[in-house]
């Protein structure tokens, strides 16, 4: 239901976020369902001059699209997904966090509440890796509370404002 309340608030030109007219908002959709899109296209699709497409998708990279990349099917590579939330200690949480950034296993490092310090999304070749990346936080860092979660199935990922609703 959410979908069809953006399709249709985007139709209306109805939608805002945070003073990023309609137009934008177009370009933000055509770059999240295809960064790779050329302007061409997206004028196309969009109605919008690709004189317009070019300054503002600059504009744009300059406080709301952070970087260009590439989405990977982690499973068709050999890896498996896991997230991981941990509670550490108030002493530690600098020196985790600072650790978890310089890890290579670590996809994606988010503070959170609720009775946990960090979600981490992690990606490993297998099981063992996990459990010896998971050792060395608890060795290290004193780890007071450890959820981990293994990823069975990506059923959507970063979809928000990715599906078509330029009509």
């Amino acid at each position: 239901m959410i979908h069809i309340d953006i399709v249709h608030q985007i139709q209306a030109g109805g939608i805002r976020l945070n003073n990023i007219g309609q137009r934008e908002i177009k370009i933000i959709n055509q770059l999240r369902g295809n960064a790779r899109k050329n302007l061409t296209n997206m004028s196309k699709e969009t109605h919008i001059p690709v004189s317009t497409i070019f300054e503002k998708i600059k504009r744009l990279e300059t406080n709301v699209i952070l970087r260009h990349t590439a989405l990977l099917n982690f499973g068709t590579l050999g890896y498996n997904l896991a997230t991981v939330m941990l509670k550490c200690k108030n002493k530690s949480k600098k020196e985790l966090e600072t650790f978890l950034l310089r890890s290579e296993q670590v996809n994606s490092l988010l503070k959170i509440n609720n009775g946990f310090d960090y979600m981490i999304e992690t990606v490993f070749k297998n099981m063992l890796e996990l459990e010896g990346f998971l050792e060395k936080l608890d060795d290290g860092f004193g780890i007071k509370k450890t959820n981990v979660h293994y990823v069975t199935k990506e059923i959507k990922r970063e979809g928000y404002l990715a599906e078509s609703l330029v009509r």
